[in-house]
């Protein structure tokens, strides 16, 4: 957990952010092996907001693999108890070795401009759900 020291003094001019991809630990240390694990990345925003740190999430790359629709409904309840400022959300860029890393981890991701708004979709909708503010950033126009 980091030392919120400098954080607090300048509360009133920074939003502490962190991305989350899941809160599935086996497949965030598939994909993220040298990342905190989700749940550290909540308890260190949870912290922050109890000093009065401003927070935020970005929820990213969303990849859409089986189960990815609930397990951002699951991300999404979490973040609803959290109440950060702002939620983004992002998909899985096809570019450089992106997909070739997740092969590497034994995860097939389709991406696509129709996947791209599927996932768009349902993360906005999960937005009003919940009652965040957000958006989503749309690879494909």
């Amino acid at each position: 957990m980091p030392n919120f020291d400098l954080y607090a003094r300048y509360r009133e001019h920074i939003m502490l952010m962190s991305s989350i991809l899941t809160l599935d630990d086996a497949f965030a240390e598939a994909t993220e092996p040298r990342a905190p694990p989700p749940r550290a990345r909540l308890a260190m925003l949870r912290k922050a907001k109890e000093l009065g740190i401003e927070v935020g999430v970005v929820v990213a790359p969303i990849i859409t693999r089986p189960g990815w629709r609930q397990d951002l409904e699951r991300l999404f309840r979490a973040l609803a108890e959290l109440r950060p400022s702002v939620v983004y959300g992002e998909p899985l860029h096809a570019r450089g070795p992106n997909l070739a890393r997740l092969k590497t981890a034994g995860v097939e991701a389709e991406v696509s401009p129709a996947v791209d708004r599927e996932a768009g979709r349902l993360f906005e909708e999960l937005l009003r759900e919940y009652g965040l503010r957000g958006a989503y950033w749309r690879e494909y126009g």
